[in-house]
């Protein structure tokens, strides 16, 4: 890229900086005792707060150290403001919220950097057009994530619900996985595959994905459906759960057949899946 045009994209993203800045915030103020990662902290009050629009790499991810580092040196010890949106909580309890020092999103200096992608979940949607204008420029200057070593794209799989609460062989629905868009532009799904270990393939439809926005892929029956806010509700039909609860793997291949993305998942009393790179072995 030219030197004109990198310098226009740094101009872009201080423009946009600038505007996370200056958007309402709540002024209860909160400090941060501990960072779990790129973008999980616990307050002082024992509260642990997701970030919001964003996703960080999981360690044994490429920049999954670097990510957490950089979080503990804009917020460790500091006290933060919050900004949620409409939706407050997680499934597991987490308050979800932009975080912000100074003034500061976070989550925007976090993309800005190349540590983090942007994450879309509805209907929580706040500073989707910011947040997405600082990962194109992070994407044009291939900082972070966006080098030789981080993520593949178009696509990642960001999450996997591999055992929900109750017995999925009543509702498989219960089981899903997440695969996020990380592509600069649109980009379609037609024709990749998501398998477990055993040998069980889903083949997504024609299907486009705007950046940041998600699709999940349910396990049981039901009508794919592109919801209004750009997220895709896709179904297996699997005929009953899909992932192995004593452990299982997630792949993601393109039409051609190459790996985009691979998740190793773990019982749940270990925690949260361990990913791993294409081609690579556990981390």
């Amino acid at each position: 890229m030219s030197p004109t045009r990198l310098a226009r994209h740094a101009l872009l993203a201080l423009a946009v900086l600038l505007v996370l800045a200056g958007s309402a915030i709540p002024a209860a103020p909160a400090r941060v005792v501990r960072v779990l990662d790129g973008d999980t902290v616990v307050l002082e009050s024992g509260e642990r707060v997701r970030y919001l629009g964003i996703n960080t790499p999981e360690t044994g991810e490429p920049f999954a150290a670097e990510a957490t580092a950089r979080n503990a040196a804009l917020v460790k010890g500091r006290t933060v403001t919050l900004e949620t949106d409409a939706e407050v909580r997680d499934q597991y309890g987490r308050l979800l919220a932009f975080v912000y020092v100074g003034g500061t999103s976070v989550s925007a200096t976090l993309v800005r950097e190349g540590l983090a992608h942007v994450l879309l979940i509805p209907p929580n949607g706040k500073h989707a057009e910011d947040l997405l204008a600082l990962q194109r420029e992070a994407q044009a200057a291939r900082r972070g994530i966006w080098g030789p070593a981080g993520i593949r794209g178009p696509f990642k799989i960001v999450s996997v619900r591999a055992n929900p609460p109750g017995d999925e062989r009543e509702d498989p629905n219960g089981e899903y996985v997440r695969i996020a868009c990380v592509a600069e532009e649109p980009a379609s799904l037609a024709g990749y595959t998501l398998q477990d270990r055993y040998g069980h393939r889903y083949r997504f439809p024609p299907l486009t994905l705007h950046p940041g926005y998600t699709a999940l892929v349910f396990s049981g029956d039901g009508t794919d459906a592109l919801e209004a806010a750009g997220q895709a509700r896709l179904y297996w039909r699997a005929g009953g759960p899909v992932w192995n609860n004593a452990g299982d793997e997630a792949t993601l291949r393109d039409p051609a057949g190459t790996v985009v993305d691979r998740v190793l998942i773990v019982p749940r009393r270990s925690g949260r899946p361990i990913r791993r790179t294409p081609g690579g072995s556990p981390s």
